[in-house]
């Protein structure tokens, strides 16, 4: 028998666990590179998270830039 929605939750979460690890790798792929990374997932983006979300943007674009690390 089974459950409505357990399964599929299951799923749900299983894909956002992998959505996120590669976010991880690929974030710190871009970083190394010299690339300022700001992800913003989809919820980020309801009326009531947008200022905060905005504001995350605009202190990351208006960051000076880090110094790379010499070799």
């Amino acid at each position: 028998m089974r459950i409505a929605g357990v399964a599929d939750s299951t799923a749900h979460e299983d894909t956002l666990a992998r959505n996120a690890q590669r976010d991880r790798v690929v974030t710190r792929a871009l970083r190394k590179a010299g690339w300022r990374v700001v992800r913003v997932w989809e919820c980020a983006l309801t009326r009531a998270r947008s200022s905060r979300t905005l504001s995350r943007i605009a202190r990351a674009v208006c960051a000076p830039k880090a110094q790379p690390i010499p070799a």
